[in-house]
């Protein structure tokens, strides 16, 4: 059996995608509800589309940021950050049925992870602010300052899945 260390996806039902034999696979999004696996693919800094039981191999985008995809909360779509030709960076969403992509939101910080919320609003860090951005508003608002809570330099963000607990990955604030 091989290990994520060998970067191959393997399924629990010992059908195997052998996209990893190709290209090594960095972050990725299962949907087991569907089967499908977004990942990102670090030769091609590019994502790519494939199923658990199906034979699918799907180019999605190039210039796609190191960053892990994720499925949308209430959908079977996935997000994915991916650099346009102009330098902006932003989160898309891929419909993994119909193959459509659809620009979400630029990221205005230059961290490039970020999470889904239960609700369905996306939360960033830039320095030590939490930024939130939902389609209703259709901007980024800062909802909290991490500094207050000894942060700063914040990388990385997790929502809890009842939406109850966050964790976040930064430098104490004395440091």
């Amino acid at each position: 059996q091989q290990s994520y260390a060998s970067k191959i996806i393997w399924f629990s039902s010992g059908i195997g995608s052998k996209m990893g034999e190709r290209e090594p696979v960095g972050y990725y999004s299962w949907n087991r509800e569907t089967g499908y696996i977004l990942f990102w693919s670090r030769y091609g800094f590019s994502m790519r589309l494939t199923h658990e039981t199906k034979e699918l191999s799907h180019y999605v985008s190039g210039n796609a940021i190191p960053s892990t995809p994720y499925v949308i909360p209430d959908t079977n779509n996935f997000s994915f950050v991916h650099q346009q030709a102009n330098g902006e960076v932003w989160i898309k969403e891929l419909n993994p049925e119909t193959r459509a992509i659809r620009p979400l939101t630029v990221l205005t910080s230059s961290n490039r992870n970020y999470c889904w919320t239960p609700n369905g609003s996306i939360l960033n860090c830039d320095g030590s602010e939490l930024k939130s951005w939902s389609e209703e508003s259709g901007d980024w608002k800062v909802v909290a300052n991490l500094d207050d809570f000894g942060m700063r330099s914040v990388t990385r963000v997790a929502v809890s899945p009842d939406g109850k607990r966050l964790a976040v990955v930064g430098l104490p604030k004395d440091e």
